[in-house]
């Protein structure tokens, strides 16, 4: 069972993208959890504590496809409390781009990179 999951879900082999977290106070890093060769990586925190994380989904311009990815949240994992969030994502071509949130709680909200 997870306190906390972000995972970030995408289909095309060569989407480009990548998922940075942030747990509150501390730096955006790198989750531990990648295997974008599945189209997958996942940002797990089993004891959430009290502040605001930080999530980011981030796709250089130099990708000529188009690309829809998934963020997917779940609170409370494997319990009877557990719950799903959903957020579409869409990446163009030939643009950096940068989804951002913040999650305090079990709110997620899109704010400005």
């Amino acid at each position: 069972a997870s306190g906390m999951r972000a995972t970030l879900v995408w289909s095309h082999p060569d989407a480009g993208v990548a998922l940075w977290a942030s747990h509150p106070r501390l730096p955006m890093t790198r989750p531990q959890d990648l295997a974008p060769e599945l189209g997958l990586e996942s940002f797990d925190v089993p004891e959430p504590e009290d502040g605001t994380y930080r999530l980011e989904v981030r796709r250089r311009g130099e990708f000529r496809t188009a690309v829809d990815a998934k963020l997917v949240m779940i609170w409370g994992e494997g319990t009877a409390e557990e719950r799903v969030q959903i957020v579409p994502l869409r990446f163009e071509p030939g643009k950096d781009v940068q989804h951002a949130f913040t999650v305090v709680g079990s709110t997620v909200t899109e704010v400005t990179p």
